[in-house]
């Protein structure tokens, strides 16, 4: 019997964000990312977020908005992030972030949580044969181009709570 071992390459995460800051592409295969990717430690243009004001006037308290991945600004990312048949060690925290180019994670696999809410996705995202080990959270979601999810594994929770899919999607 003959077993094939995947060669990863180690990258980390603060080089993802570095590319992602100088909004420069992420062409990523066959990695292990270490260390936390969270939006909130990445320098990007931010626009403010219509949804936190309206929820605050509906009675939402600013706690539960950042319970549900409601932030007050929206970061911008413009580059096309690529990261397939990877594995993300830590968490990524990607929330309230107005994706502009594609987003590309076939294949990866997420062992820490995975949030993505309030998000808004204006080019193709793929996450075709993810797979998640926590909780991955896209609630409240727009997805404005073709959305692909088939044939991942969610061992946690997916919330899709309230979650707009404007084009093809596929499950």
């Amino acid at each position: 019997m003959e077993v094939q071992a995947n060669e990863h390459t180690w990258v980390n995460a603060t080089d993802v964000i570095s590319k992602i800051e100088n909004d420069d592409e992420v062409n990523l295969k066959n990695s292990l990312i270490f260390g936390e990717i969270n939006v909130s430690s990445i320098k990007l243009k931010t626009i403010p977020n219509p949804q936190y004001n309206k929820l605050l006037n509906e009675g939402y308290s600013t706690e539960n908005l950042v319970l549900d991945g409601i932030n007050e600004n929206i970061s911008i990312v413009e580059s096309n992030i690529k990261i397939t048949d990877s594995f993300f060690e830590s968490g990524l925290d990607l929330s309230c972030t107005s994706f502009n180019a594609p987003v590309d994670f076939d294949g990866t696999v997420f062992n820490d949580s995975a949030n993505f809410a309030g998000s808004t996705f204006y080019a193709p995202a793929n996450f075709n044969r993810s797979t998640f080990y926590a909780p991955a959270n896209f609630n409240r979601s727009t997805f404005n181009d073709s959305v692909y999810f088939s044939g991942v594994d969610f061992n946690d929770s997916a919330n899709f709570v309230l979650s707009t899919f404007n084009a093809y999607t596929r499950f």
